[in-house]
């Protein structure tokens, strides 16, 4: 038929030629329909998950606001009971500098005191040196004194000899020398006398010098701890004075902090409540984004329940389809798990749809894509609505229970660790011991936490990569765990590329197709392409 209109009543063959088409038609638009809503239910949980954690992240900003509010009002406290202290060590210092002030003052006071003594110890001293100058002279007189009564002795008694030569008429010539030696004997028995006299004066007066001489000793020492003492009680008092200062600038400073912090207390406070205003607003935003995913996923349910529709349709009307059409092989995969297999504007596309497009033209026969949530694939292919699965990793615990039959692999998923690129190291990768007790992100039901079970990470099971990747950026996680491209992909297209890979590959698993039972034949075909042309244009 070459138009949409009927020139005539059409027949049976016409009319389900019609229906055909526009089922086809109509399939066509819900598929891509159905791929635009997956993109858009992708974004939305994205996007709710990211709100989920900024509203999380504002009722812990909340909490800690409080606390901070609870340590501001003890700051303030404490810094009120500082400024208190602070005022009392203050007048405590004042006062001791007042008695430092008063104790310099009676340093000087004793130091000029002091001063005066000098000065009447060097008089007396210069006058132990005079006396002792003049009983010196005094001793060397008496010497004289000695040797002229000596003299005055020896010409007394040659005057008696020559009296006593005279006879009569010298005796009383030997009167007079008589009493002239009795006089020179009495006086040089005094002058011994004083002699011995003076000399003792002279004794003393050396002893009374070597005892001043230790005064003198003595004395010094004293003035000098005088003066030491007045000039550390000088820098004492000026310490003080410079204490007090300094004291002063810290009472300022306390009273200034004990303020601030009243503010910023205010400030905080304010904060807490816009805070606490805002998160209690989110909780609608999050009804709204709850509300908008279940729209979406109900849209979505809806869509998957018109390709049934068409599914039976198809089945009523199979017995007027083209060879071809009825001929078409019919494979399931996942949209999740880009860039392996996603949907691009509701086509199938992918690394793995490419690989099967490569088959389908080398057999001639014609491959249908049908794109879901990977456990609605897998209960598709177990009720037999799907020839085959692909882009399944090999081997795969879900399919212990159902009897398949593998493909040879055709490609290997590569397992990485990624990380924030704020992370990541300078230069080289990282170990996979390097993650070691770190929190490690993986997606429920992969087949990562496989290969990661014995490297001693902590393992967190998050829905999906995606969400694992915003807990990443939170710093929920230390890494995420997924296939090298799939990561590389999710993080160019959602982050910007910020999240890289910190390790090369940890990890491979053999990726295959799967086919029902009865099907050998295909598979054998398919294993003869991949071994003669796919094996040699893919680099593992």
């Amino acid at each position: 038929m070459a138009d949409d209109s009927f020139s005539k009543t059409p027949n049976p063959t016409e009319l389900v030629s019609w229906v055909r088409t526009r089922l086809e038609s109509f399939f066509t638009y819900q598929t891509k329909l159905y791929g635009f809503l997956h993109d858009l239910r992708q974004s939305s949980d994205l996007n709710s998950f990211f709100i989920k954690k900024i509203i999380d992240s504002g009722k812990t900003n909340e909490q800690s606001l409080e606390i901070v509010a609870e340590e501001l009002q003890k700051i303030g406290s404490d810094s009120r009971r500082i400024v208190t202290e602070i005022g009392s060590t203050e007048k405590a210092i004042v006062e001791s500098k007042a008695g430092a002030d008063e104790s310099v003052s009676a340093m000087e006071k004793a130091k000029a005191s002091i001063a005066e003594m000098e000065g009447t110890f060097k008089n007396v001293t210069d006058l132990f040196v005079n006396i002792e100058k003049d009983a010196s002279f005094i001793l060397q007189q008496i010497d004289d004194i000695v040797d002229i009564s000596e003299l005055t002795n020896l010409l007394a008694l040659n005057a008696a000899i020559q009296a006593a030569r005279a006879g009569e008429h010298g005796k009383g010539f030997a009167v007079v020398a008589k009493e002239v030696r009795n006089l020179a004997e009495r006086t040089k028995k005094i002058t011994e006398d004083l002699s011995t006299r003076v000399k003792t004066l002279g004794s003393s007066l050396s002893n009374s010098q070597a005892s001043l001489e230790q005064y003198r000793i003595v004395k010094n020492s004293v003035i000098s701890g005088v003066n030491e003492s007045a000039e550390r009680l000088k820098l004492s008092s000026s310490t003080l004075s410079s204490a007090t200062t300094r004291i002063a600038n810290v009472r300022s400073l306390a009273t200034d902090q004990a303020e601030g912090s009243s503010r910023v207390l205010q400030q905080v406070s304010d904060l807490t409540k816009g805070t606490r205003f805002l998160n209690s607003s989110s909780s609608h935003i999050t009804a709204s984004t709850a509300s908008q995913s279940a729209l979406i996923n109900d849209l979505a349910d809806q869509i998957g329940g018109a390709s049934k529709e068409w599914q039976n349709a198809q089945g009523f009307l199979g017995t007027e389809l083209p060879s071809e059409q009825k001929q078409g092989v019919r494979w399931g995969h996942d949209i999740t798990y880009p860039p392996w297999v996603y949907l691009e504007k509701g086509t199938s596309a992918g690394i793995s749809v490419d690989v099967l497009g490569k088959i389908s033209r080398q057999l001639h026969k014609p491959f249908i894509f049908i794109g879901d949530q990977w456990d609605k694939v897998k209960q598709s292919f177990e009720k037999g609505a799907l020839d085959g699965i692909f882009n399944a990793g090999w081997p795969n615990s879900a399919f212990q229970t159902l009897s398949v039959l593998p493909t040879k692999p055709y490609e290997h998923f590569g397992v990485r660790i990624f990380i924030h690129e704020s992370k990541a190291p300078a230069q080289g990768a990282l170990a996979l011991g390097d993650f070691k007790n770190k929190k490690i992100a993986v997606q429920q039901g992969s087949y990562v936490d496989q290969v990661l079970n014995e490297t001693g990470c902590q393992l967190v099971y998050i829905e999906n990569d995606l969400q694992s990747m915003v807990q990443l950026i939170w710093e929920d996680v230390d890494g995420v765990a997924t296939e090298s491209r799939v990561g590389e992909y999710l993080s160019r297209k959602f982050f910007n590329g910020t999240i890289v890979p910190a390790t090369g590959v940890v990890a491979t698993k053999d990726v295959v197709m799967l086919l029902r039972p009865g099907l050998e034949d295909l598979r054998d075909q398919i294993n003869r392409i991949i071994d003669e042309t796919i094996l040699k244009t893919i680099s593992f």
